[in-house]
């Protein structure tokens, strides 16, 4: 399992640093060949994310800090992705991004859930949950107040139960 957190400058990236450490950091175990880090290895994961996720640097050594804010979340999800988690939590995940870096995230997102992934998805804009999610859980008061999937899942629909007047009843 796997968070992607919902600020990526402080909770998820490290931005003075390279973008293959980055992407590295969190599994350095299975990138040693007894005590040292194989490079190699490094290199190929490092690329191989890169090319995925069609991170668009000069090269793996371009510090985040000077990646746009699209490109910075892809090397957060080339993070995350790296482990092949089954779960993976998304807080946010397209704030601050373009219009094309959504679709592509959209388009991943998709990929993933079709390979069996589970992915838990937390957004405050309602269109994205109705084009990204299959079903919206609804809370209102701490409390789920309705589960909304096909021909139910509207804006309108979530609007009505975060407000606690259910529909679903």
């Amino acid at each position: 399992m796997t968070m992607i957190p919902e600020d990526r400058s402080t909770q998820g990236l490290i931005l003075p640093y390279p973008i293959g450490y980055n992407i590295t950091l969190s599994m350095i175990d299975r990138l040693k060949r007894g005590l040292l880090l194989s490079r190699r290895k490094e290199k190929e994961v490092v690329d191989s994310f890169m090319r995925r996720l069609e991170i668009k640097a000069e090269g793996s050594s371009t510090l985040v800090m000077n990646l746009s804010g699209g490109n910075q979340q892809k090397v957060l999800l080339a993070k995350n992705l790296a482990f092949n988690p089954g779960i993976l939590l998304m807080y946010d995940i397209t704030r601050g991004v373009d219009v094309g870096t959504k679709k592509e995230i959209f388009k991943l997102i998709r990929e993933l859930a079709e390979k069996g992934n589970a992915i838990l998805f937390y957004s405050t804009d309602m269109d994205e949950l109705i084009n990204v999610c299959d079903e919206v859980v609804v809370m209102h008061d701490g409390k789920i107040g309705a589960r909304l999937g096909g021909e139910r899942l509207t804006k309108e629909n979530m609007m009505i139960e975060s407000m606690g007047v259910s529909i679903c009843e």
